[in-house]
């Protein structure tokens, strides 16, 4: 029976390698800012984010195009961007996502790769836009709950960017199509 995955390793492009490892270092560059920012995370609490991400990883839902997927792992993302230090959130998403990728979703390594570095670069700027619409987050109290509301939406801008964003840039670095092509065609624009 055919999965529909091809056998062989498709021949990625120059421009599509050098995208990845663009994309990689930049990930290393966020780890190491990351994790040189906050609290040494204890290896329990990573463990229990890592499983955390790793559920939700492994939760997907095809998209309306049928040409991608969604994963519920998003949510626990967003939600963690203001209880969890970035010295934890950034390496137990990164796990957590190739983990998923590798293990459970048999993808190619490159491509497990990528998605990983996608999601912590995500997380990383939902983080920072996060801390710069509400510096002081130290907590949440009921009269605190619209600015709460605008520092999440303000992060999800973020988040998205990095989510949406880099895939379709990807995809079209590797068949050599048309960013705006490509772009109508993942989120079924017609």
């Amino acid at each position: 029976m055919h999965s529909g995955k091809p056998t062989t390793d498709p021949v990625l492009s120059t421009g599509t390698r050098s995208f990845i490892a663009g994309v990689a270092v930049l990930n290393v560059a966020v780890l190491v800012y990351g994790t040189a920012s906050g609290p040494v995370p204890s290896i329990q609490l990573l463990f229990v984010w890592f499983c955390a991400f790793l559920i939700g990883e492994v939760m997907r839902f095809r998209t309306p195009t049928g040409k991608g997927n969604v994963s519920m792992a998003i949510t626990l993302h967003l939600a963690a961007v203001p209880l969890v230090p970035i010295s934890m959130l950034l390496p137990a998403a990164w796990l957590a996502r190739t983990t998923a990728d590798l293990i459970v979703m048999r993808a190619r390594w490159y491509r497990a790769l990528f998605n990983a570095c996608q999601v912590t670069l995500a997380c990383f700027a939902a983080t920072m836009v996060f801390k710069c619409v509400w510096p002081l987050f130290d907590g949440i109290t009921a009269s605190h709950y619209v600015l709460l509301l605008g520092a999440l939406a303000a992060s999800w801008v973020a988040y998205a960017s990095g989510i949406f964003a880099l895939p379709v840039v990807m995809v079209a670095l590797a068949w050599i199509d048309p960013l705006a092509k490509t772009a109508a065609a993942s989120f079924g624009v017609h």
